[in-house]
């Protein structure tokens, strides 16, 4: 499949998901992927960036894992979450610092240290997408990340901050 209507189908495929949520968007991922692959190759590409960092990632094999989560966006602002990654998956989630469980609806939308990098790789392929991010020292896995999915937009935005990082 040729590039354009590769990065066509992909930017259909996460408009459809934006709306459909997280659960879309990985069914969406092997459109993105393609596109991210052509992409990556671009030298000085900030996706490319993002593709190689999430190779890194993956590289460290680690599988098992957790981690505490604050997102804030215009649209969600919520206690931060410890999310427990058992076998790549989210496993459970608890508020923090209340304590209470995240229930099973929205959980489906806490994204893995992988997920989020899709959703970064994803939105960065956007005609008016922005991904800027600071990765860990000891781990490359991104610390905090503030992604645009319309510069021009005043309310499409969404930061993350990951911290207590443990496996």
């Amino acid at each position: 499949m040729d590039a354009p209507k590769t990065r066509k189908l992909a930017i259909r495929a996460l408009q459809c998901a934006r709306h459909a949520g997280l659960r879309a968007l990985l069914l969406a991922l092997p459109a993105l992927l393609l596109l991210a692959a052509g992409i990556a190759q671009a030298p000085g590409s900030k996706t490319g960036e993002l593709v190689r960092a999430k190779q890194r990632w993956t590289d460290t094999g680690i599988r098992d894992y957790q981690f505490t989560i604050s997102r804030v966006c215009e649209c969600l602002n919520e206690e931060a979450m410890h999310v427990v990654v058992k076998n790549g998956a989210i496993s459970s989630a608890r508020y923090t610092p209340s304590g209470t469980p995240v229930c099973a609806e929205r959980l489906q939308d806490v994204p893995s240290i992988d997920a989020l990098f899709d959703e970064m790789i994803a939105n960065n392929t956007l005609p008016r997408g922005r991904v800027t991010w600071t990765p860990n020292k000891d781990y490359p896995y991104p610390e905090k990340a503030h992604v645009e999915r319309d510069v021009s937009m005043y309310d499409s935005d969404v930061s993350y901050w990951l911290r207590d990082f443990s496996h």
